[in-house]
């Protein structure tokens, strides 16, 4: 991970070394200035020294956006920069053919998506703003925000409405395991899913179906593991009935699971002192294996329920020393 002066980088922005090194060296230089700047005023006036508004650039200025902002460039020198210490970004006074003006120079502003600049410009081309709740970068172009980097990770219902400039944009679906372009009008599948086989889209722009390509085999080489959100949205999607079989379940009895889908099984009983029950269940029958047990030690009749898991094909049983009261399966 790089590094701006002493500060990281948020997560997942990785800047090519050269680019690193020309904002160190830009914020080098205004770090070296810092003990002579001439505060920004908090109003709408001029701003800097008196030399300064006769046409020699000095020390960097320093202020607010909005004081930066407020400031007008035709009193300053060309060439004289001003630190935002808001927005962390470096603008300096450009000339344009007579008059002169504040442009965008260097720098980064992150903060929550809630918070990308809506006030930019013609001369503030370049500005970058990382969304840090989100780990995507854009670039300003003078007229719109565009994509840079970065992947949103969420439902698939989620995913945002998105102009343009966010052409490119990777979303990844955690509910389908499917992750999905952003073409500049619409979200296109880049791989099979819960919703089908190849594009969800069958008429891909042709200029972008190298980029998408080149999408699939990276996407293809990182094995991504499912998260756990994904694996129970899996098996929940996977449980469509459930049934209260306790009128024809008994204690002690062995029952298999004849269904292509795993069974889970919620028992509650009454445990007198000293009483208890097993769960078993396994492929073999009578099953075996201890899938829960619990004995009352308390001085009182107990009231507890038991939860388990029953794969296809396997066989369970249920061995209650005291009743059962409820029995109920899902599947």
């Amino acid at each position: 991970m790089g590094k701006i002066l002493n500060l990281e980088l948020p997560s997942g922005l990785d800047l090519p070394a050269d680019v690193l090194r020309a904002i160190n060296e830009r914020f080098l230089r205004i770090s070296e200035s810092l003990p002579s700047i001439v505060p920004a005023t908090s109003g709408g006036g001029s701003v800097g020294t008196a030399s300064q508004q006769q046409g020699i650039a000095g020390a960097v200025l320093q202020g607010t956006h909005a004081q930066r902002a407020g400031a007008r460039a035709e009193t300053l020198a060309a060439g004289q920069e001003y630190w935002e210490t808001d927005r962390l970004s470096t603008y300096i006074v450009r000339s344009v053919g007579s008059s002169r003006t504040w442009a965008y120079e260097s720098g980064m502003f992150a903060a929550p998506l809630a918070a990308r600049p809506s006030d930019l410009a013609l001369y503030d081309a370049g500005f970058l703003f990382q969304a840090v709740n989100l780990g995507i970068l854009w670039r300003w172009d003078g007229a719109r925000w565009n994509y840079v980097s970065g992947t949103i990770f969420g439902l698939s219902g989620d995913r945002p409405a998105l102009s343009a400039g966010d052409s490119g944009l990777q979303f990844y679906a955690i509910d389908q395991l499917v992750w999905y372009w952003w073409t500049g009008t619409d979200w296109i599948q880049l791989l099979p899913g819960a919703q089908g086989d190849g594009l969800e889209t069958p008429d891909v722009p042709r200029r972008y179906e190298a980029e998408i390509e080149d999408l699939r085999r990276l996407i293809s080489a990182l094995d991504v593991a499912p998260s756990p959100q994904a694996v129970a949205a899996t098996v929940v999607a996977a449980i469509t009935t459930q049934t209260d079989v306790t009128a024809s379940r008994a204690s002690g009895v062995v029952y298999r699971n004849t269904g292509s889908n795993a069974r889970f099984v919620t028992i509650s009983a009454t445990l007198t002192i000293g009483n208890g029950l097993l769960v078993f269940t396994d492929p073999a029958t009578p099953p075996t294996l201890v899938a829960a047990q619990g004995t009352n030690n308390t001085a009182a009749t107990w009231n507890q329920s038991f939860s388990f898991w029953v794969l296809p094909l396997n066989y369970y049983k249920v061995v209650a020393v005291s009743g059962i009261n409820n029995w109920i399966e899902w599947q």
